[in-house]
């Protein structure tokens, strides 16, 4: 793709997406859905100058990464969004992708190992006590004013495995700053505009932040879902790697430590028969992360070489 993509390419977002290149690329990947994807990154760009300005293969990758994942680009849903983000390095506007928070909801339905997942902010007055062990103590009724003090994600496995984040707004805001520039930028006195996602809707990327956090680290996650936290908050390159221009990659601080995946493989054993008690953890997550199939090879491998089963 990279070849014919960068023959005489269109510098116009409408023009790149007319090469036929592009839409053969669109046709191997998403067959009888690709119709439906160049209507919908025509009438994107239709309604929104900024992003018919960003330079086109980072339109066209954010866009494909949405549609990979099957999540709807319409920024009134709030599954994924496409953000034209500033690139004075290079000179030009990029398109970013940025995963919603029902978004992973709704990858983290599609696995079948949840039972219940949700996220909420937190008012004054519905806190009542934090237990970074048990789990904190709440009361839904209990609001005493409109201040958020924080924000909660929770999910339940249908193995009964329930676990939670929570983040303090100092928390969230800390967050913010360190993984956006933008937002970082937006905070100083001296800024006119404040455009930055974390600064046009603070909640939903709160929200998004915990249920992230939450996944990446307690959760058995897909391979959609292993995908949409490597790129969420990326310009996506030609060959599908992600460039986090709007500051660090959160990735790593995200990761599961070796306790949590601990967590992870006992929540999901079966009779305590998943790995054996010498079992490297990133495997046997990695299994698990693979479903039923990737668990039947992990199996299988035990079964091949008794010294470690």
């Amino acid at each position: 793709m990279s070849k014919e993509l960068q023959t005489s390419q269109p510098s116009s977002v409408k023009g790149f997406m007319a090469l036929p290149a592009t839409q053969k690329r669109v046709n191997e990947l998403l067959g009888d859905r690709s119709s439906q994807f160049m209507t919908s990154v025509s009438s994107m760009i239709g309604a929104d100058d900024k992003l018919a300005k960003c330079e086109p293969v980072s339109l066209f990758m954010a866009c494909l990464t949405a549609a990979a994942l099957d999540l709807p680009i319409n920024k009134n849903l709030g599954f994924a969004h496409i953000i034209p983000y500033e690139n004075n390095r290079a000179g030009v506007a990029e398109a970013q992708f940025q995963m919603g928070w029902k978004g992973y909801v709704q990858l983290a339905q599609r696995t079948g190992k949840y039972k219940t997942i949700a996220a909420t902010a937190v008012y004054e007055g519905q806190l009542l006590e934090e237990d970074p062990l048990e789990g904190n103590s709440y009361d839904w009724k209990g609001k005493t004013s409109d201040t958020v003090i924080g924000y909660v994600a929770k999910f339940t496995t249908v193995n009964g495995f329930s676990k939670e984040v929570y983040m303090s707004m100092d928390e969230m805001v800390a967050h913010a700053k360190k993984y956006s520039k933008a937002y970082a930028y937006d905070l100083k006195p001296t800024t006119k505009y404040k455009n930055s996602p974390w600064s046009t809707n603070f909640n939903a990327m709160a929200l998004k932040t915990v249920i992230k956090q939450l996944i990446s680290k307690w959760g058995v996650m897909s391979v959609e879902l292993q995908k949409a936290v490597e790129v969420d908050s990326a310009v996506v390159k030609e060959d599908g790697t992600p460039s986090y221009i709007d500051g660090e990659s959160s990735l790593e601080g995200e990761k599961a430590d070796d306790e949590q995946k601990s967590a992870i493989i006992a929540a999901n054993s079966v009779d305590g028969e998943l790995v054996g008690a010498d079992e490297d953890l990133d495997t046997a997550v990695d299994q698990l992360n693979l479903g039923d199939e990737g668990i039947k090879k992990n199996d299988n491998r035990s079964r091949n070489n008794p010294g470690r089963s």
